[in-house]
């Protein structure tokens, strides 16, 4: 084998271990953001579990808010009922009751825009829990992936590295 064949050689096996050393770093790299990506969007999936208890929660609570104001409705009509009986002597029990009403149609109505607001956070929190599992089980399939090409150019760098030495013995 004449010397230029064996630079030549030399010169190849160096650029392939240079070129695969290269690779290997930016898949380690890759790997490690893959890695990292899949535990934010973990994060995010327990963030979007919180969302949907919290929501479930308050819907209880105005389900309580809601039985106050039917509740004070009834009393409302109660006390028209009672400042009617009172003639004359009712006229200002009368205005009270009337503004005790209000206030519960107001209460019932409030809960009512609350419960469809929180529908619509728990509608919209249901597709992003959707969008998450979708994303995590990609971030998983990418970190495996960018694992195993890793591996490979680590393998790669080993094979030209023995590469050069014969070339060097040569």
């Amino acid at each position: 084998m004449n010397e230029n064949t064996k630079s030549n050689l030399l010169e190849i096996g160096e650029s392939i271990q240079s070129s695969s050393q290269q690779l290997s770093a930016a898949s380690q790299e890759i790997a490690a953001s893959a890695q990292t990506l899949m535990t934010n969007v973990m994060e995010v999936q327990k963030d979007t579990d919180d969302i949907s208890k919290y929501i479930n929660e308050t819907h209880k609570i105005l389900e309580i808010v809601n039985k106050i104001a039917k509740n004070t409705k009834l009393l409302g009509l109660n006390a028209s009922i009672e400042a009617a009986r009172a003639g004359e002597y009712g006229k200002g029990f009368s205005v009270v009751a009337g503004q005790i009403q209000k206030v519960s149609t107001e209460s019932a109505d409030a809960v009512k825009n609350i419960k469809e607001i929180l529908d619509n956070i728990s509608s919209i929190s249901g597709t992003l829990a959707e969008r998450v599992s979708r994303t995590t089980e990609i971030a998983t399939s990418q970190a495996s992936a960018t694992e195993e090409i890793s591996s490979s150019a680590q393998q790669l760098t080993e094979v030209t590295g023995n590469i050069t030495k014969i070339a060097e013995e040569l």
